[in-house]
């Protein structure tokens, strides 16, 4: 009898155990602990200082919850817009948003991308694989990943990472240095410019020479490029002079009513339906454990076999008077 409930245990575990591995796609170990840099963050990797700060300056502040394609209809005014897009994405932009997000620019909008190609944040490991395609197309500078030499030990090895201006610029003026803050081992890359049109590079890593900011002309807009992701984080905004480079850019590229965009959709925090984020949600994943285990209670009950006392048959009885 306990044999036989122990192998329907094995036989219903098993079924589900198959059934979860083929049809469920699975979260990453550590996806529940990564902090993505979202507007709504208050940890060290999130925007919600700078958030809170536009609130204090009167700047008309929008997360961005959807697509590139909505991007227009959520601006009340179609020129003199900022949107700020952190690389890599964690839900990554599809070829048609990225065209989408060329004509935006390109119609009198700016672009500034925070990318994490030198300094590596916790959240950058889950690396979108289409990271150099996507730099290389909007800005058209090509990402070259470097194997570190000895003589780079120590600047790989650096939490952080200084920055200092090449020229006098609108963008940098009184700044002079910009400190990005990196928890892993600095990335050896460098980016390269095209050579029928190079990129305006505004500033360099102090000591090293490499560029690490730049700006490009797009129609009636512009892009502009950090090799760094995260010098407007909450935790090194106000570091050096991150807070009023960042005071330049907004004051240099909106206009007067305009709209300083955050690009949560695209780090995971979308108002659509999205199948990656749903499956990694660990609510999920516990509801099935809970169903799993009412399942197999059930099955086991359910194995149980009635036993009853065995009675012979009743038989005719007659009365008989002796």
């Amino acid at each position: 009898m306990i044999k036989g409930r122990l192998l329907v245990l094995a036989l219903a575990a098993g079924a589900l155990g198959l059934f979860y591995v083929l049809f469920f796609p699975k979260p990453r170990a550590d996806s529940g602990e990564i902090v993505r840099p979202l507007s709504s963050e208050s940890r060290p990797e999130g925007y919600l200082a700078v958030w809170r700060w536009l609130g204090e300056q009167h700047i008309h502040a929008v997360s961005l919850r959807y697509r590139y394609d909505r991007l227009p209809s959520l601006l009340p005014k179609p020129t003199g817009n900022l949107l700020l897009v952190t690389l890599p994405q964690w839900v990554p932009a599809r070829a048609a948003e990225i065209e989408k997000l060329e004509g935006w620019v390109e119609r009198g909008n700016t672009l500034l991308i925070m990318a994490a190609i030198h300094d590596t944040p916790l959240w950058s490991l889950d690396a979108d694989p289409l990271l150099k395609e996507k730099v290389e197309r909007l800005t058209g500078l090509h990402l070259e990943t470097l194997s570190a030499g000895k003589a780079d030990l120590k600047a790989l090895l650096a939490d952080r990472l200084d920055i200092v201006p090449r020229g006098e610029y609108p963008l940098l003026a009184g700044v002079r240095h910009i400190t990005a803050v990196s928890k892993l081992p600095v990335r050896n890359a460098r980016l390269n410019g095209p050579d029928d049109s190079i990129p305006l590079e505004l500033a360099t890593r102090a000591g090293r020479g490499e560029p690490t900011l730049w700006l490009m002309r797009r129609g009636a807009g512009q892009i502009i490029l950090s090799s760094v992701s995260s010098p407007f984080s909450n935790g090194a905004v106000a570091l050096s002079d991150n807070a009023r480079f960042l005071a330049n850019i907004i004051a240099w590229c909106c206009g007067p009513g305009a709209t300083v965009v955050f690009d949560d959709a695209h780090q995971g925090a979308t108002a659509y339906y999205d199948g990656r984020a749903f499956f990694a949600d660990p609510r999920l994943h516990h509801t099935i454990g809970w169903i799993v285990f009412l399942w197999l209670a059930l099955v086991l009950s359910g194995s149980r076999r009635v036993r009853t006392r065995w009675q012979a048959p009743l038989q005719n009885r007659t009365d008989s008077t002796e």
